[in-house]
This record gives C-alpha cells, sequence and structure tokens, in this order.
C-alpha cells in the first residue's frame, strides 16, 4: 500500500474557463478566509499563535492568488 501524496484530479478540466464573476467570487471568498484567518491570530493564545499566524498566511497567499488572478482577467 503506498501512502504520501497523490495528484488529484484538475481543478477546471483543459478548454474550461472561469467567468469574472467567477474569479470575483473566489477572490471575496479568500479575503474573508484570510480576515477571519487574521481575527483568529490576532485574539489566539499565546500557545496558539504560531499555528494562528500559518494558517492566517496561507488564507493570505490563497486571497493574493485570487486577486492576481481576477486583475489578469
Amino acid at each position: 500500500m503506498r501512502f504520501g501524496y497523490q495528484r488529484g484530479p484538475p481543478a477546471l478540466s483543459s478548454g474550461m474557463t472561469l467567468t469574472t464573476d467567477d474569479r470575483r467570487l473566489a477572490w471575496e471568498c479568500a479575503r474573508d478566509d484570510a480576515r477571519l484567518a487574521f481575527r483568529t491570530w490576532c485574539d489566539s493564545p499565546l500557545g496558539a499563535k504560531r499555528d494562528a499566524y500559518a494558517a492566517y498566511r496561507a488564507a493570505a497567499d490563497r486571497e493574493d492568488t485570487a486577486v492576481s488572478a481576477l486583475m489578469t482577467s
């Protein structure tokens, strides 16, 4: 039995495109996730700050990616 990372199916099939509305919605969701993760980091007790910060940075990176996709439409 093999364990470890297994690549899943692509998010979009080749030839599929996202509309501007799709990209805007993706950015809005990513923005909201980043805001929530930031508040969680700020409100976390000292012992949980490191993990909360990592979660916030991941959410912020996803927001950056989503806004880049939105701006290139």
